[in-house]
């Protein structure tokens, strides 16, 4: 019965693909696939990151548009997921053929120069998620006073690259869906936490507090929302990586929605129970003590959690390019090539979060042009520059152009508010 049931699954896959590729899939193709509830878990790992913090603060700037942003943008951002996704097949319905397997291959396909632009602007947004993991956590370890132990932040980096290292090996998706999986259950239990902690102080909230508005804080507040839903540069290979790829968009359905629902009251009561004193890092507003230790030492290892599935995708795209041809070119340089780049790899990014003074507002900057373009500006071009020829709908069309002005939009003002933050801070 386990053989019929694994020759009927090699079959489905068999049918998603090329019809030239449809031989190659083989027993080790599928033992390496994931199942829903796995690519579950590293979607909605790679969606939260270290920006969750944050969302209460982007009310406290934003006021009531801030808080009706969680639903707008959520839509917004799952419609580009979805987009890039399309982008991957052609055909309709049940005939589509699967020719397409990355986001480069996607944009080489629309416009072949724009192949290499895509893969610099994805290591980069990579190397800047990666960075500021350990920066996140060594900034709030710093806070934790453990008898006995005193640590620089520069210490606790150090400390947190080596934690990260032996999760780099995992050899695929499937296996990363643990990390994913303690990586959300430690950040349910800071959510939990927070939100008791907000709940609490239920008694001074006043709703009408939610009603102001400020279009600087605005502009600022829906930066981080869009960080916050940001999942465009695993999105194909996350999907590649399921056994049953057409359940995938009722994953991204289901993750986006429950997002949306648990960004927007944790926000909103989060801003309720600290109003203008809401902390860029909500966990900064509970009172020293044990709750407050519990849940930084509970995100910091979510944030750890996270780390590997970034660099996952970095690798493989190092190894898939020029590097790994010439890493293949001898048996040895292929063996000692994996231990390699993860190695320079973690120390890359520790050195970064030690040494680049104010790195949080470089990688505001570079996030501003980077995350926008992969995750906003790409998607919706290549999906018009492929499928427009082939009877694009008319409300399609002009969806995906206004997802490119608001791309270009948002960017342009990210990048003059970061770089106004960056002068005043620095001067």
């Amino acid at each position: 019965m386990e053989l019929l049931s694994e020759e009927k699954t090699l079959l489905d896959i068999n049918s998603e693909l090329p019809q030239e590729k449809k031989t190659v899939t083989s027993k080790e193709d599928l033992r390496n696939r994931s199942s829903t509830w796995r690519v579950t878990m590293n979607t909605i790992n790679y969606m939260e990151g270290t920006g969750f913090l944050a969302l209460p603060y982007a009310v406290a700037r934003g006021g009531i548009a801030g808080a009706l942003s969680f639903a707008f943008v959520g839509i917004l951002m799952a419609y580009i997921s979805y987009l890039l996704i399309e982008c991957v097949y052609e055909g309709k319905s049940t005939k589509r053929k699967r020719v397409h397997t990355s986001y480069r291959d996607i944009a080489q396909a629309a416009w072949l120069p724009a192949g290499g632009t895509v893969s610099i602007l994805l290591i980069i947004n990579w190397l800047n998620l990666m960075t500021g993991y350990l920066v996140v956590a060594s900034s709030l370890l710093v806070d934790v006073e453990i008898p006995g132990l005193i640590l620089t932040q520069s210490s606790w980096a150090a400390l947190a690259g080596v934690c990260v290292f032996p999760a780099l090996f995992c050899k695929s998706l499937k296996s990363m869906a643990w990390v994913s999986c303690i990586s959300n259950i430690t950040l349910i239990i800071s959510f939990i936490i927070v939100l008791i902690s907000e709940v609490s102080n239920y008694a001074a909230w006043d709703f009408r507090t939610l009603f102001f508005w400020d279009t600087r804080g605005v502009l600022f507040s829906i930066n981080i929302i869009v960080f916050s839903y940001s999942i465009q540069a695993v999105v194909i290979d996350i999907e590649e990586s399921m056994t049953h790829r057409s359940r995938f968009n009722w994953v991204l359905t289901m993750t986006y929605s429950a997002a949306c629902a648990v960004k927007t009251l944790f926000a909103v009561f989060g801003f309720l129970s600290f109003k203008q004193n809401t902390n860029q890092v909500v966990i900064l507003n509970i009172p020293h003590g044990i709750p407050r230790i519990i849940v930084i030492t509970a995100f910091v290892i979510s944030v750890l959690s996270t780390y590997p599935l970034p660099a996952h995708m970095l690798i493989n795209t190092l190894q898939n390019g020029k590097l790994g041809e010439l890493a293949n070119a001898s048996d040895i340089t292929s063996r000692l090539f994996p231990f390699f780049a993860r190695s320079v790899l973690v120390v890359s990014t520790v050195i970064a979060a030690i040494c680049i003074p104010h790195y949080a507002l470089l990688t505001s900057l570079s996030g501003s042009i980077v995350s926008y373009a992969v995750c906003l500006f790409f998607p919706p071009v290549l999906h018009l520059g492929l499928k427009l020829d082939q009877g694009m709908p008319r409300w399609q069309m002009f969806a995906d152009i206004f997802c490119i002005m608001f791309a270009i939009l948002g960017s342009s003002l990210g990048c003059f508010a970061a770089i106004e933050t960056i002068i005043l801070t620095m001067f």
